[in-house]
């Protein structure tokens, strides 16, 4: 297949054609097959380990940048509230592919008593302060969770959730 161009009257812009990345439909959907059999098997009681892991990792290390007196270059690169929000939208995440079968008002509720207690702690801290909008942006983080990507992950874990039963 030849290469179009992309401005007529300039023939040095050429680009690809937009279907020219598989050559029949049958290559599209055995590419897009496999990366949902991929996600499945990500999403499966036989990676629930690595799911608890990364949860915890990820509260643990969420924890010493909120309590450690070290400035990162993650927290200075971007507003600290945007840290806020997507550090609870990915433990939302987290905690929803960990545990699928607990309702979600359980750990959403957990997650903010997170929040809570990282607050509580930098009251204390001379290096930290207490930040009741901080408490409001990992509010707002697992409600845009909630909202916004549940439903689809909950897409993927749904077929599934009868083998976490069985561990």
């Amino acid at each position: 297949m030849p290469l179009k161009t992309f401005a007529p009257n300039r023939p040095e812009c050429y680009c690809m054609p937009w279907n020219s990345v598989f050559d029949t439909p049958q290559q599209e959907s055995f590419v897009f097959t496999n990366i949902q059999q991929i996600f499945k098997w990500l999403l499966s009681s036989k990676c629930s380990k690595i799911h608890h892991t990364a949860l915890w990792v990820t509260v643990l290390a969420i924890f010493y940048l909120a309590t450690t007196s070290v400035d990162h270059t993650i927290q200075s690169t971007f507003s600290d509230k945007f840290n806020h929000l997507i550090a609870f939208i990915v433990l939302s995440l987290l905690a929803h592919i960990a545990y699928p079968v607990t309702q979600k008002i359980k750990w959403a509720v957990a997650l903010f008593g997170y929040g809570l207690l990282i607050e509580v702690v930098q009251y204390f801290l001379p290096h930290r302060e207490f930040s009741l909008l901080d408490l409001v942006t990992d509010l707002s983080g697992i409600i845009c969770y909630l909202v916004v990507f549940y439903s689809f992950v909950a897409r993927f874990l749904n077929p599934l959730i009868g083998n976490y039963s069985n561990t």
